[in-house]
C-alpha cells in the first residue's frame, strides 16, 4: 500500500507540472506571437539601416565596417536584429548605449566601445592642416585608446583659413602687368605607390621594405603566401608637391572594381583588408587631386593582386633517379684502396623499378570575372560588377567599363571606370515576409555621398526593370516625401547634397505572393543634366510558407485545457493506479533497485515474502491433494 501511495503521488505531481507548463507556454506564445523579435537585439530608436552584412554573433558590429563611409559625423556602425533571424548593419550615435558593441555577449554596455570622438577630430584637423573646409575621418572604436569593439565610426573637423598678416599690401608698379598662373594641373609624374605589412609608419626593412608599385606588391605577397594583408599604406607621389607628395590629393580604394572607401589624405596608413577582400582579389588605389579631379595629369591609379590560397602539395614521383657521381681512379701507381663507405654506383639510366605513383588530378581553376578596366571575353564570364559591361576597346580586344560610360563616354574619365565629378551611390534592400508568406515587404535604401568640399544640387531617378503597379508602393513610405512615383519610377529633384557628407533615400514595396521573383532596379544621380553616379541592385523576393505545427493562439489554449482535463480524469477515475502498477510490474522495481540503493533492502524483503507465499501456496496444494486421497481411500 505504501509503495502504491508513493507512485500515485509522483504521477499526480507530474500531471500537475505538465498541465501548468502547458498553460504557461500557451499564454506566453499567445502574448508573444509567432515571430516576435528579441527586443534586446532590435535596433534602438533613431538608428539608420545601412544594409546586410552581419550575423548577430559576439562583436559582430565590426562586420559592418564596410559601411564606414556611409556614416554621418558622430555615428558608428552596429549589428542589430532586422526580423526573424535576419541581422543587418545600422548607423547609430557613437557610444549611444544598448547592445551595439558586444551583442548578447557582454554586460559592459556602450562604455566598452571606446569611440574616441574628440581624438578623431584632433587627428582630422592635423591630417588636413593648412586646408580650408569641412573634412571627415573614419576610425575604429578603440583604435587609439585600447579596448573597444573594433567598429567603424566617423568624425568631422572644420578648418578655417588663417587671416593674412596686417602688413600693408605691396602695390606693384602700374607698368608691371599681373602674372597670371596658367590653368591646369600643377603636378607632374603623379605616381600611386604601396607599402604592405609594416605596422605604424613605413620604415626600411619592415614588410615590403620600400615604396613599390602594384607589381612589386603582387610579387611580395605571392612569395610570402600572404593572401590578405592586414596593413596597407599608400602614398600619392608627384613632382611639384610638398616634399614630393601631392598634398591636396585624396585616395579612392577599390576591390575588384567596387569602391570600398575614400581617404581624404594623400597618405592613408594602416588599412586592414581582412574582412574587405578575399584571396585572389584585385586591389586598386587612385590618387586624385581635389583641386583638379577631372584633369588626367592630376590623377593616377595602380593595382595589385592578392595571393590565392596555397595549392595542395603534389607528391614527387619516387622513381626519379639521383645522378651518382662518377668515381675517377687515382693516377698514382699505388693500389687504390677500396672505399668502405661509398656504395656501388648505379647506372644513371637504369633506376631500380618502383611503383609509379598515380598522377594528381588538379581541377581546372574557375575563371575569375574581370573587374572594371581589365580585359574581358564577350562570350566568357561577365564582368564582376553588375554595373560594368564588356565592350570592344580596339578591333578584337574587349574590356570591362561602366555601362553608363559605354552609353555616355563624355560623362566619364579616360579610364572609363569612373565618372567626372563622381557622386558615390549605393543601393540596398531588406525583405520581411508576412507570417503566412502571402506578402513580402521590401525596404529599399539609397545612400548618396558627396566626396567634394562643396555642396551640390542633384536629382535621383530610381527605375525598376519590372512593372511595378502603384498599389505595390506602401503609402507614405517615400522619404524624403518630395519623391514622385510614376510607372515604376521614383524621381527626387533638387536634392541638397552637403559637402563631404551623405543623404539617404528610402521607400517600401509590398509585393504579393503571385508576383514573387527577381526585381532589378537602377538608381541614377544627375547634376545639371549630367550623370554623376549610378548603381544597379538585384533582389530575389521569395518567402517560405510557415512550418509551425501550432500557429493559432486558440490552438495553444485548447491544448492547454485538454492537458488539464486529461490529468483530472487520470486522477478522478483512478487510471493512474493501473499505469503505476503496470510500471512497477514491468520493470520499475528492478530499475529503482539498480538506481537507488535504499530500494535494495526493500526489494530483497519483498522478494523473500513473495517466495514464502509461493512456498505456502505449494504446500497448501500438496496438503489438499493428500487429504482428498486419504478421504477417497477410507470411503
Amino acid at each position: 500500500m505504501k509503495r502504491r501511495r508513493i507512485v500515485v503521488i509522483i504521477l499526480l505531481i507530474f500531471t500537475l507540472v505538465t498541465a501548468g507548463a502547458a498553460i504557461y507556454i500557451g499564454f506566453k506564445l499567445q502574448g508573444g506571437g509567432d515571430t516576435a523579435p528579441d527586443t534586446s537585439e532590435a535596433a534602438p530608436a533613431g538608428s539608420r539601416y545601412l544594409g546586410p552584412g552581419c550575423n548577430g554573433q559576439c562583436d559582430s558590429g565590426s562586420q559592418c565596417n564596410g559601411y564606414g563611409n556611409s556614416l554621418l559625423p558622430g555615428e558608428m556602425v552596429s549589428c542589430y536584429l532586422v526580423s526573424g533571424s535576419t541581422y543587418g548593419c545600422y548607423a547609430e550615435a557613437a557610444n549611444s548605449g544598448g547592445n551595439s558593441c558586444y551583442l548578447r555577449c557582454s554586460p559592459y554596455g556602450w562604455a566598452a566601445c571606446n569611440c574616441d570622438l574628440s581624438g578623431c577630430q584632433t587627428r582630422c584637423a592635423a591630417e588636413h592642416a593648412g586646408q580650408t573646409g569641412t573634412f571627415t575621418r573614419v576610425e575604429t572604436c578603440g583604435q587609439y585608446n585600447g579596448g573597444g569593439c573594433g567598429q567603424s565610426f566617423m568624425c568631422s573637423c572644420t578648418l578655417t583659413a588663417t587671416p593674412p598678416p596686417t602688413t600693408p599690401p605691396v602695390t606693384p608698379p602700374p607698368t608691371t602687368p599681373p602674372v597670371t598662373q596658367p590653368p591646369g594641373c600643377p603636378y607632374t609624374n603623379v605616381d600611386t605607390q604601396f607599402w604592405v605589412q609594416c605596422p605604424g609608419e613605413p620604415s626600411s626593412g619592415c614588410g615590403l621594405g620600400f615604396w613599390g608599385n602594384g607589381g612589386n606588391v603582387t610579387t611580395y605577397l605571392n612569395n610570402n603566401n600572404i593572401t590578405v594583408p592586414n596593413d596597407l599604406d599608400i602614398n600619392c607621389f608627384a613632382s611639384g608637391g610638398q616634399n614630393g607628395i601631392m598634398n591636396d590629393a585624396y585616395v579612392e580604394l577599390r576591390i575588384n572594381g567596387n569602391l570600398v572607401n575614400t581617404y581624404n589624405t594623400p597618405s592613408p596608413r594602416n588599412i586592414n583588408l581582412v574582412g574587405l577582400a578575399s584571396p585572389g582579389s584585385t586591389i586598386q588605389a587612385t590618387c586624385i587631386s581635389s583641386g583638379f579631379p577631372s584633369d588626367p595629369q592630376c590623377r593616377n591609379a595602380d593595382s595589385f593582386t592578392l595571393a590565392s590560397n596555397p595549392p595542395t602539395s603534389t607528391p614527387v614521383p619516387s622513381n626519379t633517379p639521383t645522378p651518382t657521381p662518377t668515381v675517377t681512379p687515382s693516377p698514382t701507381p699505388s693500389p687504390t684502396p677500396r672505399p668502405t663507405a661509398t656504395p656501388t654506383p648505379t647506372p644513371p639510366n637504369t633506376p631500380t623499378p618502383s611503383p609509379t605513383p598515380l598522377p594528381t588530378i588538379t581541377p581546372s581553376p574557375t575563371p575569375t570575372p574581370p573587374v572594371c578596366g581589365q580585359p574581358c571575353d564577350p562570350n566568357g564570364p561577365s564582368c564582376a560588377d553588375i554595373n560594368n559591361v564588356c565592350v570592344e576597346d580596339t578591333p578584337g580586344s574587349y574590356i570591362c567599363v561602366l555601362d553608363v560610360c559605354n552609353e555616355n563616354p563624355g560623362a566619364c574619365n579616360p579610364d572609363q571606370c569612373s565618372l567626372i565629378d563622381e557622386i558615390y551611390v549605393e543601393k540596398s534592400s531588406v525583405e520581411v515576409c508576412e507570417p503566412d508568406a502571402s506578402e513580402s515587404l521590401v525596404t529599399y535604401t539609397i545612400v548618396i555621398r558627396n566626396p567634394q568640399p562643396n555642396a551640390r544640387t542633384i536629382d535621383a531617378i530610381d527605375t525598376h526593370a519590372q512593372t511595378i503597379p502603384a498599389e505595390y508602393l506602401v503609402e507614405g513610405s517615400i522619404n524624403p516625401s518630395s519623391g514622385v512615383f510614376s510607372d515604376g519610377v521614383i524621381t527626387w529633384t533638387n536634392l541638397a547634397l552637403p559637402a563631404n557628407d551623405s543623404i539617404t533615400l528610402t521607400y517600401q514595396l509590398l509585393i504579393p505572393e503571385s508576383a514573387f521573383g527577381e526585381y532589378t532596379n537602377t538608381v541614377v544621380i544627375e547634376e545639371g543634366g549630367e550623370v554623376r553616379g549610378q548603381d544597379t541592385h538585384l533582389v530575389n523576393v521569395d518567402c517560405l510558407p510557415p512550418t509551425a505545427l501550432i500557429s493559432e493562439n486558440s490552438d495553444r489554449l485548447i491544448i492547454g485545457v485538454m492537458l488539464i482535463l486529461t490529468g483530472f480524469m487520470l486522477y478522478r477515475f483512478g487510471i493512474y493506479n493501473h499505469f503505476g502498477e503496470a510500471f512497477w510490474k514491468i520493470g520499475g522495481k528492478y530499475l529503482l533497485n539498480g538506481i537507488l540503493p535504499e530500494y535494495k533492502e526493500k526489494y530483497q524483503a519483498e522478494q523473500k515474502v513473495k517466495d514464502q507465499k509461493n512456498a505456502d501456496k505449494q504446500n497448501e496444494k500438496i496438503r489438499s491433494k493428500f487429504e482428498e486421497r486419504m478421504k477417497d481411500s477410507l470411503e
